[in-house]
């Protein structure tokens, strides 16, 4: 009975196995992993024919979405704009544009002018503005740039509907001023018509007294006299006017207040003394 001692080839393999974990530098190989795949190959093979298969059928399914940014700068505000009336004027005005942008009233309006109750198939106006509000994203910087960003299917109507924001905005704040102005004609018409029909009437007095005394005075210069009067009531409510609104941001020491200060008392007293005139001439 003989018995075989371990050759060093032998060694050499058991201490090199890549199964032995006490191994310094193990060694892998690739051969079991490429027979597996060769063996389950139509599985293989279906998988990726069935990946292919999906991807084709998403990338008609799945609509791109395309996005249309319009970035501007709101118009700076003035002491006799709309924006310089609302609360909290002193702020920038990026902010108040921000919150007329996202009014109500101006999605009615891009809604409208873009017929989107047809584009979204809405039955209310209500639904309609949702859509319109989950599309868009209206942001403001610390620069008071204001950013719309719309996201559509269609680039066009992306494009079309971000611009129709910008004008929507423009034609919000002009009919606040339309109305502004307005509001400020009513407040100041009745003295002005007061005073109109004070002119008028010393016109009849003076046209009056000239047929009983006899003495006429230049007819240039009658109208000179009532036209003077009526051109310094209106410059005095416009300055009026305006100083209202300067003074709903400024102080009374601000130098436009000042000088709008001094200037409708110059007005003021430029009127007496053609309202002495006409007394003067009425008179006579």
């Amino acid at each position: 009975m003989s018995t075989e001692t371990p050759s060093a080839s032998g060694q050499s393999e058991n201490n090199f196995s890549p199964a032995d974990p006490q191994n310094e530098y193990g060694t892998i190989t690739l051969l079991p992993w490429a027979r597996a795949m060769w063996s389950g190959r139509r599985i293989v093979a279906l998988f990726s024919l069935a990946g292919l298969l999906v991807g084709i059928v998403l990338a008609f399914v799945i609509k791109p979405k395309y996005d249309a940014v319009v970035r501007f700068l709101p118009p700076e505000k003035k002491a006799i704009s709309a924006i310089s009336l609302l609360p909290g004027s002193a702020t920038g005005s990026g902010d108040h544009y921000l919150g007329l942008v996202k009014s109500r009233t101006v999605a009615d309006d891009v809604i409208a002018s873009q017929h989107l109750m047809n584009y979204f198939h809405a039955k209310r106006p209500s639904e309609a503005r949702k859509r319109l509000e989950a599309m868009s994203k209206i942001v403001t910087d610390k620069d008071q740039f204001i950013t719309v960003t719309v996201r559509a299917s269609e680039p066009n109507t992306a494009m079309n509907i971000a611009n129709e924001y910008v004008d929507a905005l423009y034609r919000l704040n002009y009919s606040i001023s339309v109305a502004e102005a307005k509001h400020r004609w009513e407040y100041y018409e009745a003295p002005l018509e007061e005073e109109k029909n004070k002119l008028a009437a010393a016109e009849e007095d003076l046209k009056r007294v000239q047929q009983q005394t006899g003495t006429m005075l230049p007819e240039a210069q009658v109208r000179s006299g009532i036209a003077a009067l009526v051109q310094l009531a209106q410059e005095i409510a416009n300055s009026e006017a305006q100083l209202a609104a300067l003074r709903t941001g400024s102080t009374d020491q601000n130098p436009d207040v000042v000088h709008l200060n001094a200037q409708i008392a110059s007005l003021k007293e430029k009127k007496c003394v053609w309202s002495k005139t006409r007394a003067v001439l009425t008179h006579l």
